[in-house]
């Protein structure tokens, strides 16, 4: 069974599909909802970037993956 999980949480993602947060939102707190679901799919704000800082948490990872939304704020970033 897959749970969908939304968040208003923003984060980034790599070039090569890796997504990352600054906080504890990160994949052991995405891994939490395995023990009862086969697959999780985060549904967040996601906006590319070359690099991330070191202290960035790696988020997706063995069946946890997000479905990205645009990073935008606000009704006229929208538009």
């Amino acid at each position: 069974m897959r749970v969908t999980v939304t968040t208003e949480f923003r984060y980034l993602a790599t070039a090569d599909g890796a997504v990352w947060s600054p906080s504890s939102l990160a994949y052991p707190f995405w891994s939490r909802y395995l023990a009862v679901f086969d697959q999780v799919r985060v549904v967040a704000r996601v906006q590319s970037a070359t690099r991330v800082p070191a202290t960035y948490l790696r988020c997706d990872g063995d069946r946890v993956s997000f479905a990205p939304l645009p990073p935008y704020q606000g009704p006229f970033q929208y538009l």
